[in-house]
């Protein structure tokens, strides 16, 4: 079961990996800049983050890393949620940061 759950996690960092990834060579060459302070500051960072320790607590099973992982992706949805309020842009990196997010609960509850 452990070795399911490794690679499950991994597979979700891949396809995250990618879709940044995809977003980045769609954006004009001018705005790449922007693009990369956009995508790691702000709510996707601290959602990126918190991810990140959530798979560094599925790998150490650590009660107090799974509940930091999950208030950094809890308050990087705020944030997303409060830039994409306010710049009314809807680029896909964040939606999928949202994504992200979801999954991380779920983590956090069945794994």
């Amino acid at each position: 079961m452990f070795y399911i759950k490794l690679v499950m996690v991994v597979l979700f960092f891949l396809w995250i990996f990618a879709a940044v990834r995809k977003e980045y060579r769609k954006s004009p060459d001018e705005d790449k800049g922007e693009f990369w302070r956009d995508a790691l500051g702000g709510g996707a960072g601290l959602m990126s983050a918190g991810l990140l320790l959530n798979f560094v607590n599925f790998l150490f099973f650590d009660e107090g890393l799974r509940n930091l992982s999950f208030c950094l992706v809890l308050a990087g949805m705020v944030n997303a949620s409060i830039y994409i309020w306010k710049e009314s842009r809807k680029r896909s990196f964040m939606l999928l940061g949202m994504a992200a997010a979801g999954a991380a609960i779920y983590y956090w509850y069945y794994f």
